[in-house]
């Protein structure tokens, strides 16, 4: 029992063997069971879920003027989570839901366009055409294109292919799906003039009135406190370390991740300044279930 399209292959195969021999027509059901298979699989959606900034955002904790301003510019932001196997077919498929999202008068200009690659089996050197129409568009319509969690074989492909160049921000490569989105977060707030440094600097004295609003005397309190500063890329705490300390963050940026057995790290949230760290260790008594370490340091 076979499905029709086998039963046309089935005969093909037999009419060819009758007509030009066994080995050829063994041939011509090869080439025709490929161009099957390739129309078969250029129907399947290579999109898992698609996202837009104003619904999803980094992991990155944003003072409230910051949370504002992506609310309302969030939309320009286009998240494209991919899964299986590009080709040219599948490849072809994702420019045009792109070109769609782009002539959608319902939704916010289109700026930014990340595609996460974290769940791609593997992406063949005949999808590289697509891409470079991808590139292609998103200079033309002035669209940023992030590209977040390629394989060291992707990144390859796309070096043959003449895709990448530092020096073109037009078409960016970062780690992780989480860094992207941050990336293109802080160049939304960066057009409407909210600068990284906004609501994001608060001073321990500020921060302990805030969490103690009946304490009298901040001052005397922060004499008991130890002033530290550290460098970018320092750790404040080690996965695994006894919770002998916390930490109030004034400014800078600090991040929370989880560094895995495979020696990749996983990140858990980033903090600015008005934020406490390692303050749960401290109460539950428990070793650190992640480390922090510095991002930035203004």
């Amino acid at each position: 029992h076979l499905p029709r399209m086998d039963y046309l292959l089935v005969l093909m195969i037999l009419i060819a063997i009758a007509s030009f021999g066994f080995l050829e027509g063994i041939a011509v059901g090869v080439l025709a069971a490929v161009v099957m298979f390739v129309v078969s699989y250029s129907q399947i959606n290579a999109v898992k879920n698609t996202l837009s900034g104003a619904t999803y955002r980094s992991k990155v904790e944003r003072p409230l003027v910051h949370r504002q301003t992506l609310q309302k510019r969030g939309g320009e932001i286009f998240i494209l989570r991919l899964q299986g196997f590009i080709f040219f077919g599948t490849a072809q498929k994702l420019l045009d839901q792109i070109k769609e999202r782009l002539n959608d008068p319902e939704h916010p200009r289109l700026r930014f366009v990340i595609l996460d690659f974290r769940q791609v089996v593997l992406l063949d050197s005949s999808a590289v055409f697509s891409i470079t129409r991808m590139k292609q568009l998103a200079e033309s319509q002035n669209i940023h294109m992030v590209w977040t969690n390629l394989s060291a074989n992707i990144i390859h492909l796309m070096e043959k292919g003449g895709l990448i160049d530092e020096t073109d921000d037009s078409f960016l490569i970062l780690p992780t799906l989480d860094h992207g989105l941050e990336w293109c977060e802080n160049q939304i707030l960066s057009r409407q003039g909210v600068t990284e440094l906004t609501g994001v600097i608060e001073t321990i004295e500020r921060q302990l009135k805030r969490a103690i609003p009946d304490l009298k005397d901040v001052k005397r309190l922060t004499k008991y406190l130890e002033k530290k500063e550290v460098k970018e890329g320092e750790y404040l705490m080690h996965q695994g370390d006894q919770p002998d300390e916390m930490y109030f963050i004034e400014s800078g940026l600090v991040s929370a991740q989880l560094e895995l057995p495979d020696g990749k790290i996983l990140r858990l949230r980033s903090m600015r300044g008005g934020t406490t760290v390692g303050e749960m260790g401290m109460y539950l008594g428990n070793t650190r279930t992640a480390s922090v370490v510095a991002d930035r340091i203004s």
